[in-house]
């Protein structure tokens, strides 16, 4: 898997979050993919709670190609996201 995630403070409180994650993998005739990417933002209203807002979006997919069996499964979706934070 290959991620990355980042955090830049636009304000002491206003928190910007962009994330991604990449997984591949070929195996005996398996072979898959996911995808996860994400961009949040966040107002801490205090030291360790706040609110946030993101967008996601995910897509796996899984091809088989074996002798009794030939075919694939995908599954995407994507969407606003609220959030209740809480940090120590």
């Amino acid at each position: 898997m290959i991620a990355a995630r980042a955090a830049w403070a636009v304000t002491p409180n206003i928190f910007i979050e962009p994330e991604a994650e990449w997984l591949s993998f070929h195996y005996d005739g398996y072979h898959g993919s996911w995808w996860d990417l994400r961009m949040a933002g966040k107002w801490m209203f205090s030291r360790h709670f706040g609110l946030g807002l993101g967008y996601d979006y995910f897509h796996a997919s899984l091809d088989v190609e074996k002798a009794r069996f030939n075919g694939n499964v995908t599954n995407s979706y994507s969407g606003l996201q609220a959030m209740i934070v809480g940090s120590y």
